[in-house]
């Protein structure tokens, strides 16, 4: 990584300053190293940079291969890698607050942001839009007529994430999610939807202005955990984001979307099971 770009360019592309992105190549190199070890493997500085340029604009591989001058299968064997590295240490940066001193002072921030006792996590779901799966296509289909994946997601009062769950099926109703989650609450959603704006803003490879992820549902499930971690990474360093404006529906429906009888009786079943 050279010094011919500032922090401003970096953070525009990459979505981290210089020495951030420095230690995160440190961080996960040893994991990466032995994961590439073969005799051309590519220097970990630029398969980082080059998925957190994937996942900070959801461009297509073919295009950020070209820049890399790497082949596309190169690029998806050097972004798995990354993704699960991230993984891997996703416990030093997510982690609920189950211990008492934690949990009184994200107590009273809660309290002091909107005066209710007692709060140690706002909950919330958001969609993340996906291509058709090629198995249980139905299931994936939301309330707005396109393929996603359901995810939950719990906030402090920061906006750092404390729990992510990218598992559900966009069929299934934000009721069932929550109403079977054992922590969190609803009290001040304000907070929770800022953290979801900024988690889609930073990494624009969730939003629908990125396009649909063109992945098997298990792989886009790592991808939105990758991108909560790297979240946290960005709030615990303070990076500056310029927030996108959200809309007053932040997961909008295609146009001219056909509903799918099979995906809304799936979706009614769920929602009878609350």
């Amino acid at each position: 990584m050279n010094g011919c770009h500032d922090d401003d360019w970096l953070i525009s592309r990459f979505r981290f300053p210089k020495a951030i992105l420095l230690e995160i190549c440190t961080e996960l190199g040893p994991g990466l190293e032995r994961q590439t070890a073969r005799s051309h493997a590519l220097p970990v500085p630029i398969i980082v940079l080059t998925t957190l340029g994937f996942l900070a604009t959801g461009s297509f591989q073919r295009e950020l291969a070209d820049r890399s001058g790497m082949s596309q299968g190169a690029l998806s064997r050097a972004i798995a890698a990354v993704l699960n590295g991230i993984i891997r240490i996703s416990a030093r940066y997510i982690r609920f607050p189950y211990d008492a001193v934690n949990q009184a002072h994200i107590k009273a921030q809660f309290a002091e942001i909107a005066g209710f006792p007692n709060v140690i996590g706002a909950i919330d779901c958001t969609h993340i839009a996906i291509k058709a799966p090629s198995e249980g296509e139905y299931a994936y289909v939301n309330r707005k007529h396109f393929h996603s994946l359901n995810v939950q997601i719990i906030c402090d009062a920061q906006m750092r994430l404390t729990n992510i769950v990218a598992r559900w099926p966009g069929s299934t109703h934000d009721s069932f999610l929550l109403t079977n989650s054992s922590v969190g609450n609803r009290l001040e959603p304000g907070i929770v939807e800022r953290a979801i704006g900024q988690l889609k803003s930073r990494w624009r490879c969730l939003d629908r202005s990125g396009g649909m992820l063109l992945y098997h549902p298990e792989k886009v499930c790592r991808i939105v955990q990758a991108c909560g971690v790297l979240h946290n990474i960005a709030h615990r360093h303070g990076v500056p984001l310029e927030v996108m404006a959200l809309p007053d529906d932040p997961d909008p429906g295609p146009n001219n979307a056909q509903p799918n009888a099979e995906a809304i009786r799936t979706r009614q079943q769920l929602i009878a099971r609350i």
